[in-house]
Parts: structure tokens; C-alpha cells; sequence
């Protein structure tokens, strides 16, 4: 069972301006994603795509297995989207790549996580960003609570 999970970092984290617009999801985000997804699921195994790829490997530590995708640049990004949309499970960061590569994924049985709130308030709406069916995952440590969402974005 395989899980697709994109780690935004880059300028959300080295941009300040950035920085101000774009909640932070910690590891607590991902991870509270991956378990809700694969306590039901078998041989689960993680891809990690991301722009900080050594941060990942440095930093992510989850009992299952997990391959990092690291031959990307920004010239082959299309086939992170193509590697994404051919996972069981997307678990996206508040970016439009996830939104596309899980976007393009949809299926039959195709689980999407995504934040919840993708933006600090009174920045950007973020109202629209979820297709149906997809779990809103709080970006908030403390919160256990998930919602699917009810309206389409295309």
C-alpha cells in the first residue's frame, strides 16, 4: 500500500514574507495523517517528495518504511506529479503541487489528506481548496478532529 507525501519546505521556511501567509505543518501533521490512513491498511510504504529532501531524511522518523524521492529539480517536477497520482494515498502539504498530484490521482479507494487551513487568517481563503471526499487534516498539534469536505474545487 503505497502513500504519497509531500513535504513543503523552501521558501515557506526560508522566505519571510512567505513565511507569513503559509501555515507551518510539522511532523505531527504528516504522521497524524499517515496513522489515520493506515490503521486499517497492510505494508503500507511511504514516498516523501519534497524540496528539502536532506531535512526529511534527517528529521522523519515513523515505523514504516520510507523512500525518498530525491532525483527532482525544478525541470522534472511533472514526474514527481506523475509518481504522486500513483499512490493509494496522497498526503499533501498546503501546496499546489500536492493539490495537483493528488488531484490527478483521483480513483475509486484514492485517500487525500490535506491541511485544513493552508493559510494564516486574514491572508488567502482557503475555503475552496478540497475536492469532495478528501480529509481535512488540523495543521494544529492538539487537534485530533478531521473533516471531509463537502464542495469541489477544480
Amino acid at each position: 500500500r503505497s502513500v504519497a507525501m509531500h513535504i513543503r519546505r523552501g521558501d515557506y521556511v526560508s522566505d519571510p514574507n512567505v513565511a507569513k501567509i503559509y501555515l507551518p505543518l510539522t511532523l505531527a501533521y504528516y504522521e497524524r495523517c499517515l496513522n489515520d490512513w493506515a490503521v486499517d491498511q497492510r505494508n503500507v510504504r511511504v514516498f516523501v517528495f519534497s524540496n528539502d529532501i536532506a531535512w526529511c531524511k534527517k528529521n522523519i522518523r515513523w515505523s514504516q518504511p520510507t523512500t525518498y524521492v530525491d532525483h527532482t529539480t525544478a525541470l522534472t517536477a511533472h514526474e514527481d506529479l506523475y509518481l504522486m497520482q500513483q499512490a493509494e494515498c496522497c498526503i499533501t502539504a498546503n501546496s499546489t503541487l500536492s493539490w495537483w498530484g493528488a488531484w490527478l490521482g483521483q480513483r475509486p479507494n484514492h485517500a487525500v489528506y490535506t491541511p485544513a487551513k493552508w493559510f494564516y487568517p486574514n491572508t488567502l481563503n482557503d475555503q475552496h481548496l478540497s475536492c469532495d471526499s478528501w480529509v481535512q487534516m488540523p495543521c494544529d498539534p492538539s487537534s485530533n478532529s478531521r473533516t471531509q469536505t463537502s464542495s469541489h474545487a477544480a
